[in-house]
């Protein structure tokens, strides 16, 4: 982040877990990470910063959203991580509040609004078949 706390680190998932790997352009990675590692070759590192608009987009205010308590799990926890689902597709949420008549959940992405500082080695490419 801009203060300098990690956010993440893969080296930290140890070997079983393996490199980051991702097709570029296929939508699978946030737009600006994938539009700065196009074009790097094996071993090249760079390291650049995204703004929110190029990561998880800006925090917004109207995705605190209030339920009725009955919603939740018993046990369930201000500063918890719960699932919604909405529409056949699965969200993660915060519970921003809970008492015992209603629950506020922020459905904002845990990253949101944030600048995001990488650092990346290429160390494979994989050219795969077009088809």
């Amino acid at each position: 982040f801009d203060d300098g706390t990690e956010f993440d680190n893969s080296s930290n998932h140890g070997i079983e877990s393996g490199p980051v790997n991702f097709t570029l352009g296929s939508g699978r990675a946030i737009s600006g990470f994938d539009k700065a590692l196009h074009g790097m070759k094996i071993g090249e590192s760079k390291k650049f910063t995204l703004t929110p608009d190029e990561a998880y987009g800006e925090y917004n205010e109207s995705l605190i959203i209030e339920y009725p308590v009955e919603i939740a799990e018993k046990g369930t926890e201000k500063g918890d991580t719960v699932e919604i689902f909405y529409d056949g597709y699965k969200f993660p949420a915060v519970v921003h509040s809970i008492d015992e008549t209603n629950i506020t959940l922020d459905m904002n992405r845990p990253l949101a609004g944030k600048n995001l500082t990488f650092y990346v080695v290429v160390r494979n490419i994989f050219i795969g078949d077009k088809s």
